[in-house]
């Protein structure tokens, strides 16, 4: 079997998507596989023979063109016949291998690249839109020097229909969990979860809001809010926990490593996805809505139509108006007191994950993909 190279200047090394489910699978299924991402501060372990990492040091935007020279050149003398780009930045090396070797390179799709930056801020600034267009021309016309493309969400197929290039959903459900309940423990203090980043229009405030209400009503709660946010954001987070006393409640950790989080997941009773209504989100499904479900927690997710649908369809979860708090504190607080109605909608999810929303179907789909480009 061909060697494969997975690479990105951008994500960590263990990203859940990009090493935790293709690198692993790629490996699992007897290829040889190297990653190339961002340091963490968890080391590789080396649990997998056919799975080696190698990390570069994160470095800010402007610097990256350095990365991405060190990258071409790696990519370039590379044994791999087969190359896997994680990040749209690194569009212009695809380009230049393509014009210049032999190699087989997909691009992993993680996010429709042009909306979401309508909503990024470089400093305190958003983008202009007529950046944002140019961009979306560039990526028009280098997109189709690549042999494949993953789609993480199925609409992403409507969006780059025209481009001619072979594409595929390999949606985001996570690996088929062994066991999920071995740390729930029946408690007063009922245990709620964030996991993803941290940003405005993710609802940061909207959960801090929620843990001081549910404090002023006296109700057994915790709140864990994991994942990488600016300084500013975090900063003003733990002015708002001091100012309202919810130091007790209340804990941001900016990087929590996967098996840790899993930790944590285990053991929390209630997900949290209060997104603000932006384009990139309504038209897509959260993968924090799959990773609730596989670990028995109940999701408390903004009411878009297609995540109200698939709550509905579960029966795994609520919906609600994440602009509206005092709706939010109201839903959440009949979750905390009707406990056997809690259970089963946990139980549902469980259920949902096993039948129907784990790894095991978009394995085999990447699995078929590079057979095809091998031959």
């Amino acid at each position: 079997m061909d060697e494969i190279l997975i690479m990105s200047s951008v994500h960590c090394w263990n990203d859940v998507r990009m090493f935790h489910r293709e690198a692993n699978s790629l490996a699992e299924n007897g290829y040889k596989v190297k990653v190339i991402a961002v340091e963490t501060d968890t080391a590789y372990t080396g649990k997998h023979c056919r799975l080696n990492v190698e990390t570069i040091q994160k470095i800010p935007l402007g610097k990256r063109y350095k990365v991405w020279y060190r990258f071409y050149h790696i990519a370039r003398i590379s044994p791999a016949k087969i190359i896997i780009f994680h990040d749209p930045e690194l569009y212009i090396i695809a380009y230049f291998l393509k014009k210049f070797t032999n190699k087989k390179i997909i691009f992993d799709m993680h996010e429709e690249f042009p909306a979401s930056l309508l909503y990024k801020k470089i400093g305190k600034y958003k983008l202009p839109r007529w950046v944002v267009c140019f961009l979306k021309k560039i990526e028009q016309r280098i997109l189709p020097v690549f042999d494949g493309l993953f789609f993480a969400e199925a609409y992403y197929k409507d969006i780059y229909g025209d481009v001619c290039v072979q594409g595929i959903d390999v949606l985001n459900y996570p690996v088929l969990c062994k066991e999920t309940n071995n740390l729930k423990v029946d408690s007063d203090v009922v245990k709620l979860i964030y996991a993803g980043a941290l940003h405005e229009v993710r609802g940061f405030f909207e959960m801090l809001e929620l843990a001081r209400l549910l404090k002023e009503g006296n109700h057994p709660f915790s709140l864990k809010i994991i994942g990488p946010g600016s300084n500013r954001l975090i900063e003003q987070g733990q002015e708002y926990i001091n100012k309202h006393g919810l130091r007790g409640h209340v804990s941001i950790c900016s990087y929590m490593d996967f098996d840790l989080l899993e930790l944590e997941y285990q053991k929390a009773d209630i997900g949290l996805a209060l997104l603000h209504e932006t384009p990139n989100y309504v038209k897509s499904l959260a993968s924090k809505l799959y990773e609730y479900m596989s670990y028995g927690i109940v999701s408390v997710a903004s009411d878009f139509p297609l995540w109200k649908e698939l709550l509905m369809n579960t029966d795994a979860g609520i919906t609600v108006n994440p602009m509206n708090i005092n709706e939010v504190y109201y839903d959440v607080v009949k979750l905390i007191n009707e406990v056997p109605y809690r259970k089963q909608l946990a139980k549902n999810g469980l259920k949902a994950h096993v039948n129907a929303y784990n790894w095991g179907v978009e394995e085999a789909k990447i699995l078929r993909f590079i057979q095809q480009l091998e031959t």
